[in-house]
């Protein structure tokens, strides 16, 4: 019985482990596979895509508008079925937009009715919308506003603007650098179009001013492009000639004085085909115009630059897109410094499309067009760009929604900070510790370019550093300032503006005061009794300012600060004066001494032993003499400076413990007085094989060392420290102490091996969701994969076992 039931439970448990081991190859060879095959892309140019419209909304026609990080979308449209004029606001600069509001309903009349809405935005974050519509006894379009001025969350009452014509369209809002409203509009006379100005006051819109040719040859003046700019007020708009042809040129007029008085409208196009639809941005004092032309029997889109704010306009042309495909809707914006973005829609029989281009002014090249978006005849020519900290968003219509795109044409610098070298202090060490938070950016960090030189605007090229590195240890740092250039770079190729970090380095004795006099030289008498000083000093930059000292007879050390090189003396009586002066770093510290002798009268030259009692009564000046009781109790109010009472007293104490998982060392500043004493700052070098591996300093003396590697170490410490009754609070230091240390083994957390493992794996899969879910499915697949081939073996091997079984017992039967 014992072995019947070995005989049964050996197969099964072998199967088993056939089973398992099935298991464990897939989950292997899924997770190798996985691993080869998984390529990650980072977008180039353009990424995230934005949609500002919600659900159960239908959109017919937009306008948007940005000032600062305050955007607007208005549209005519239906929202929830219910007509209107709506606006979207952003307060991200077009990253994100609110739920549209309505702002008025409109009576529409038939399906060929434009409304035509348009938005404009202050910099006082007032919003305007402008759009026109019939009255309901009128057949004839009349222009409405309304207004907000808290961000969209109410709007006035719809209003209509008595204007001059007898058909007032196409109504365009400006606002200037002085948050004044303008409207430009187009108004039928007759049966001319013309182009209308007209500047909002507290009683309402003024009077309209014609800015379009008044001659009666100009059969009409159509979509205007205005750009303001202080004062000024450009004007760019599209004509038709009768006098020449049929086609259409492009005339341009100007306001110096806020639209009070205009220029008269000059042609600025001459070609034999269509110029028509134009869009205008100012770069500098260059205005740009994009616009179309069929001068090739196909709509291409041209480049036109007015020199001087339009003073003197090309001749010439350039063509943006070349291509046999008719583009159309051109939008033209400022996208950086020197470049300006240019946007067209093209269309086909089948398909329509969104692209984009850079223009570099200084190079005077385009970049190579991208494609934004494609699709069917759904996408609408309707584009438009809003700027923010130069990220570029693209909005376009489809499928009666307002959606888009945001560029990666930026990318931010990044913000560094130094504990060794804190921005606008300087230092006493040689070398810097940065740090930086990461750079966070569409299509991710590729690294950084860094670099160090004595350049305060420097703009390194080479990216150095990878993406995970977000500090770095600049040593060997000379006195004065150094720059720490750093720029970031994304993995679509743009790089961020340079952060210029000064290294402000204060480390060597500033040197000895070169003094001169105007007026007496030195040892020797004289009759004037008023003496003037100045002095020289080498590295000036770090300089702070100076101490000095007149006393007679003896020489102290310098006590009074000042920031100029000269002093004057007057009325000064018979005797030897001796003028000490010492330079003061920024950081504090004070440099050597220099000794100007002043006789004034007669008197005996001194004796070289003389002098070098008067260099030494130098270091042991002060204002009263030591008291030998050491009992005596010294507090910060009646202290007075003696070196030889700091030499004597002042000290750091440091001393080392810790465990396996950390050392500490411990330096505690030791003195008769903590009144009379104040330790300020501790700093400490760490030392390994004699170089320098690590520097910092801290308030509290207590320097912790974690997971740090075997061997041996030598901290060095330092305290900082003020006298507490020195009216200057000239900081000092204390003597160097050194403790030497000796790490046996790594001092980090002890891991379970499992633990570790599992901890990698995790990291690695929660870090890239793709493998994390091709993983996932992989492992499910192997499981029912090896379940299923489990089930196969042994049933195969059950009816392969019977079979031979029978062929056995039929060969025994015969």
């Amino acid at each position: 019985m014992k072995q019947n039931d070995r005989d049964k439970d050996t197969p099964v448990f072998k199967n088993m482990i056939h089973g398992i081991s099935f298991f464990l190859f897939f989950v292997i060879f899924f997770i190798m596979f996985s691993h080869i095959y998984n390529v990650s892309s980072a977008p180039v140019g353009w990424s995230e895509k934005i949609t500002v419209t919600g659900r159960k909304t239908e959109v017919y026609s937009y306008h948007s508008a940005l000032n600062g990080v305050l955007a607007g979308v208005v549209f005519y449209g239906a929202v929830n079925e219910v007509e209107g004029i709506y606006v979207s606001v952003s307060f991200d600069g077009g990253k994100s937009f609110f739920d549209s509001k309505l702002v008025s309903a409109v009576s529409r009349k038939d399906e060929s009715q434009v409304i035509n809405p348009r938005i404009s935005i202050s910099q006082k974050g007032s919003i305007t919308v402008v759009w026109q519509d019939f009255l309901s006894d009128d057949p004839s379009y009349r222009i409405f506003f309304s207004q907000t001025t808290d961000r969209g969350l109410s709007w006035t009452n719809p209003q209509m603007i008595s204007l001059q014509g007898e058909m007032q369209v196409l109504p365009l809002p400006i606002y200037d650098d002085r948050s004044r409203l303008h409207l430009i509009y187009h108004a039928l006379e007759g049966q001319q179009f013309a182009v209308y100005h007209s500047v909002k006051g507290d009683e309402g819109f003024g009077d309209s001013i014609r800015i379009s040719l008044k001659d009666a040859d100009i059969r009409g003046a159509f979509f205007p492009a205005v750009v303001v700019n202080n004062e000024s007020i450009y004007v760019v708009w599209q004509g038709k000639d009768n006098t020449q042809r049929l086609g259409d040129d492009l005339y341009f007029t100007y306001s110096d004085n806020n639209g009070k008085e205009w220029s008269d409208s000059r042609r600025i196009t001459f070609n034999e085909s269509d110029d028509n639809a134009p869009s205008m941005t100012l770069l500098d004092t260059v205005l740009y115009v994009a616009y179309l032309n069929n001068e090739d029997t196909n709509w291409k889109v041209n480049l036109i630059q007015g020199l001087n704010r339009g003073l003197l306009w090309e001749e010439n042309a350039v063509v943006v897109y070349d291509t046999n495909i008719n583009c159309f809707a051109p939008v033209v914006y400022r996208a950086s410094k020197n470049k300006c973005g240019i946007l067209w829609h093209i269309s086909s029989d089948n398909s329509s499309a969104v692209f984009s281009s850079l223009y570099d002014s200084i190079e005077r090249v385009f970049s190579p067009a991208v494609e934004l978006v494609s699709g069917g005849n759904d996408i609408s020519g309707n584009a438009t760009a809003l700027m923010d900290n130069n990220q570029t968003t693209v909005l376009w219509q489809k499928n009666d929604a307002v959606t888009g795109i945001k560029s990666d044409i930026y990318v931010a610098p990044p913000k560094v900070e130094s504990l060794t070298h804190p921005f606008g202090k300087w230092s006493q060490f040689e070398t810097a510790e940065l740090r930086w938070a990461p750079v966070e950016d569409a299509s991710g960090i590729e690294g950084y370019a860094v670099i160090v030189n004595r350049e305060p605007n420097f703009d390194p090229t080479v990216v150095n550093l990878d993406a995970t590195g977000m500090q770095n240890s600049v040593p060997f740092l000379p006195d004065g300032i150094s720059y720490f250039h750093i720029r970031a770079v994304d993995k679509a190729g743009n790089y961020s503006r340079t952060l210029h970090f000064p290294l402000l380095v204060s480390k060597s004795p500033l040197s000895v005061p070169q003094i001169k006099s105007a007026t007496h030289i030195e040892g020797e008498g004289s009759e004037n009794r008023n003496a003037r000083f100045d002095w020289k000093m080498e590295d000036e930059v770090r300089i702070k300012g100076y101490y000095y000292s007149l006393t007679k007879e003896r020489a102290l050390e310098p006590k009074t600060f000042i920031t100029e090189k000269e002093l004057e003396f007057k009325d000064l009586s018979d005797g030897r004066y001796f003028l000490t002066v010492r330079g003061v770093d920024k950081a504090g510290n004070p440099g050597r001494i220099a000794t100007y002798e002043l006789v004034i009268g007669d008197s005996e030259k001194l004796m070289p032993e003389e002098y070098e009692k008067i260099a030494l009564s130098i270091q042991k000046s002060g204002e009263s003499e030591a008291k030998t009781d050491s009992e005596t109790t010294r507090s910060g109010e009646d202290f007075a400076y003696e070196p030889e009472f700091e030499e004597q007293f002042i000290s750091l104490r440091v001393a080392a413990s810790g465990s396996s998982e950390q050392k500490t060392i411990i330096a505690e500043f030791v003195s008769p007085d903590k009144h009379a004493f104040v330790p300020e700052m501790f700093y400490y070098s760490v030392f390994s094989d004699e170089e320098i591996i690590s520097q910092g300093y801290n308030e509290d003396g207590v320097i912790r060392f974690k997971q740090t590697q075997p061997g041996k170490y030598r901290v060095k410490v330092q305290a900082e420290y003020v006298y507490g009754n020195d009216p200057d609070q000239l900081k000092r230091k204390s003597n160097e102490e050194v403790i030497s240390l000796i790490i046996d083994k790594p001092l980090v957390p002890d891991f379970d091996p499992l633990d570790n493992f599992y901890t990698v794996l995790t990291d690695y899969f929660t870090d890239n969701w793709k493998v994390n879910s091709l993983f996932l499915l992989t492992l499910f697949s192997s499981l029912i994969s090896s379940m299923v081939l489990f089930r196969l073996y042994y049933v195969s091997r059950e009816a392969l076992s019977r079979l031979i079984r029978r062929i056995i017992l039929i060969f025994q039967a015969s």
